[in-house]
C-alpha cells in the first residue's frame, strides 16, 4: 500500500505507516470509524487509516500531487469497465448464476485419471467448494481435514460436520 498525509503545506508518503509517524508537525488522531471497522473485520479499507490525517492509496487509483495544492485521486482502473455493468436481477438469481459460474469452474479442474480431493477446514470457502461440488459432481467426493489437539486451534468438529451433511469420504488427521 502506498500511505500518504497532506496538511496544507507538506506531503508526505511511505509504504508503510511507520515512514509517516516520525514527523512531528502534527498530531496524528486515531480514526475511530476505522478502529471499529478493524474489530469489526480485521481491516481498514482503503483510502481509510488508522489514522485520520494520514489515507491509503486504493486499488486501481493514482495519486496526483501538484505543486501549491493537495493531492488528488484519480480512477484509472474499475471492474466494471472490464466486466460490463454490474448484475441487476434478484438475489435468487444471483444465486443461481454464482453457483452456475463456480460449478463450471470446479468441473473443470476435476478432469483427473486418479479421485481428487479437497481440504475441508470446516470454514465458509471450502466448506462451500465441497458443498458446490457434492451437488454438482457424479462422483463420491473425498474430502480431507487436518486437526489440532488443542482445542483453541481445532477446527475440525466443523469440518467432520460438513463432510457429513455433504456425504462424502471424509479423512481426518489431529496433529499433536
Amino acid at each position: 500500500p502506498l500511505y500518504y498525509s497532506w496538511d496544507g503545506k507538506c506531503f508526505w508518503f511511505g509504504s508503510e505507516l511507520k515512514a509517516i509517524r516520525p514527523f512531528q508537525t502534527w498530531q496524528l488522531d486515531l480514526d475511530t470509524q476505522s478502529v471499529g471497522e478493524f474489530l469489526q473485520y480485521g481491516y481498514i479499507a482503503a483510502p481509510r487509516t488508522i489514522y485520520e490525517q494520514v489515507r491509503k492509496l486504493p486499488p486501481g487509483h493514482q495519486l496526483l500531487v501538484t505543486n501549491g495544492r493537495g493531492p488528488s485521486l484519480d480512477c484509472y482502473w474499475n471492474l466494471t469497465d472490464v466486466i460490463g455493468s454490474p448484475f441487476t436481477g434478484n438475489d435468487e438469481d444471483l444465486e443461481l448464476e454464482l453457483e452456475d459460474l463456480l460449478a463450471n469452474a470446479f468441473s473443470y479442474r476435476m478432469v483427473s485419471d486418479v479421485p481428487v480431493g479437497v481440504f475441508l477446514s470446516g470454514g465458509v470457502d471450502s466448506s462451500l467448494v465441497a458443498a458446490i461440488l457434492a451437488k454438482h459432481h457424479a462422483q463420491t467426493i473425498h474430502t480431507f481435514t487436518i486437526g489440532f489437539g488443542e482445542s483453541s486451534h481445532d477446527e475440525s468438529l466443523w469440518a467432520r460436520k460438513v463432510a457429513s451433511h455433504l456425504g462424502t469420504e471424509h479423512t481426518e488427521y489431529i496433529l499433536g
